[in-house]
């Protein structure tokens, strides 16, 4: 099914996702201490836009999460995504009596202060964790929302309230046109946990999958969020297989494909997701070098956007067998030389950059790697020898 994400507030763009369409970068930035400076945060997210990402998503933990939610909206003007159950962190950490319906009120708050897009964690019920403990997986869990959740079930008794109040969120969203990213938050937090010990992902999937049901009876759209560590043998299936269950919601990735790329996670995930998208994902969260290692910097974000962006066209590419841009780079390089044409490359920035650096003459067959030896203009030369010979 083709959703329409976006638009809460009026003059904001749209973006449509699924069914066939082109798949949706979101860049996450966000501070997790207050003493950080969000307004670094706000130059990361309009970095992020003018590289290539559709929607920034701010994962703060701290500090005046409200305000800030307010100023990024205003001053970036994109598709503006948060995790609903991070504004609750510190009071969770501190275990303050939260009423359920609290949750629910900060989240109708956020939905009017111009919100698109929110991640809730509603499929994750009070008594899972001893489940998940029985599974004896490497590291039990790995999502951030979800153990928070978790811990706040546990001490306070409460059941998940993002579950109990589903119908009055729907509500909600559909009055401000918000679209609902609903997590599994089970996923894998290695290889070996998903190859060995991922049934209650499945579990946790199915539960999403009756979610996704009731919002689209009750008009407001719904993606799906899961996979995370998963070997690149297993991606399509697990894609397949949730889209079955998840009555074809579009579908959000944020994976890995390998424990051991640290400092170069962002790599793993380009690979990852370009056999996502190839396989039917919709739309795909940047992860950039700084996984599991801190927040990322300014660079660390463009960088993981511009991966992600290539890797979404190699994976679309694949997926509908179309290949225009490709094939126009591979004409002008025909005529040009190896260097081809700067308006075909996937970032025009770090094309030019790299020519620039290389002192590559546009239009000239020759280069510093192979100089005279150039294929192409050894091609030529055979050619034009052909046609004065007569052959």
């Amino acid at each position: 099914m083709i959703i329409e994400i976006g638009n809460n507030l009026k003059g904001k763009p749209t973006l449509k996702c699924g069914n066939g369409q082109y798949p949706c970068i979101i860049s996450s930035f966000g501070i997790s201490d207050a003493s950080m400076s969000y307004a670094e945060e706000i130059k990361k997210a309009k970095a992020a836009l003018q590289v290539g990402a559709n929607i920034v998503n701010d994962n703060s933990l701290d500090g005046d999460i409200d305000y800030n939610y307010e100023c990024c909206i205003k001053q970036t003007a994109a598709v503006f995504g948060l995790v609903a159950i991070n504004g609750f962190a510190n009071d969770i950490h501190a275990h303050k009596d939260i009423r359920p319906i609290e949750f629910i009120n900060r989240l109708k708050g956020q939905m009017e202060l111009g919100a698109d897009i929110i991640t809730l964690h509603a499929s994750i019920w009070a008594g899972d964790w001893q489940d998940l403990q029985s599974m004896d997986r490497i590291i039990p869990y790995t999502s951030r929302g979800g153990a928070l959740l978790i811990k706040y079930m546990r001490y306070s008794g409460h059941q998940n309230p993002y579950f109990t109040y589903f119908d009055n969120i729907l509500q909600a969203a559909k009055k401000y046109n918000v679209t609902l990213s609903l997590c599994v938050s089970s996923r894998a937090a290695s290889i070996e946990d998903y190859l060995s010990h991922n049934e209650f992902y499945w579990v946790e999937t199915k539960r999403v999958g009756e979610l996704v049901k009731r919002a689209q009876t009750a008009g407001v759209n719904v993606v799906v969020e899961g996979i995370g560590h998963c070997p690149l043998h297993c991606i399509a299936d697990s894609i397949r297989k949730t889209k079955d269950v998840c009555y074809n919601a579009p579908y959000r990735v944020m994976s890995v494909c390998t424990d051991i790329a640290l400092g170069m996670d962002h790599l793993s995930s380009a690979i990852s997701a370009a056999t996502a998208v190839a396989s039917g994902a919709d739309m795909v969260t940047c992860i950039t070098r700084a996984e599991h290692i801190g927040l990322p910097d300014l660079s660390d974000i463009t960088e993981a956007v511009r991966y992600t962006k290539l890797a979404i066209h190699i994976g679309y590419s694949a997926r509908t067998g179309h290949f225009v841009r490709d094939m126009a780079m591979a004409l002008e390089r025909r005529k040009k030389g190896c260097g081809g044409e700067v308006n075909h490359a996937i970032d025009k920035v770090v094309a030019k950059r790299e020519l620039l650096r290389h002192k590559f003459q546009v239009g000239q067959k020759k280069c510093t790697m192979c100089g005279d030896n150039c294929a192409l203009k050894l091609t030529d030369e055979l050619i034009e020898g052909n046609e004065s010979d007569g052959k």
